[in-house]
């Protein structure tokens, strides 16, 4: 009896303090909330330095983008413009925008219907 009432009192205590440790979190922020031309731009520039969005948004945690980025491309260490399409899911952890390789998640039913659409077939 005594070893069971010991162990009861470890589990309450053990709930109660991780309900607190529960309550004092702040919620993660949502893909939606994230899901603009700044946020998505500044995951972009991983590659190269976006200087124009096109055509953008996001669906369920998913985003599709359509750019130019800058990229360096010539013999006298400028840059040229490209125009690259990236799909990509939001890290609510790292409250950021991931990109993702479209050779493995552009297939049907991985992504939602118009993140397919708009950001696997093109370039």
């Amino acid at each position: 009896m005594g070893i069971r009432r010991i162990a009861l009192v470890g589990i309450l205590c053990c709930a109660t303090w991780g309900t607190v440790l529960v309550k004092d979190v702040a919620p993660l922020p949502s893909s939606q909330e994230s899901c603009n031309s700044l946020n998505i731009s500044q995951s972009i520039d991983a590659v190269g330095y976006a200087t124009s969005i096109h055509d953008m948004g996001c669906v369920d945690g998913f985003a599709w983008v359509w750019a130019t980025i800058q990229v360096p491309g010539s013999s006298n260490g400028g840059t040229q413009g490209i125009s690259v399409t990236e799909v990509m899911q939001f890290d609510p952890w790292l409250n950021l925008w991931v990109a993702l390789n479209r050779a493995q998640v552009c297939t049907a039913n991985q992504l939602p219907r118009a993140v397919y659409e708009k950001g696997c077939f093109s370039n």
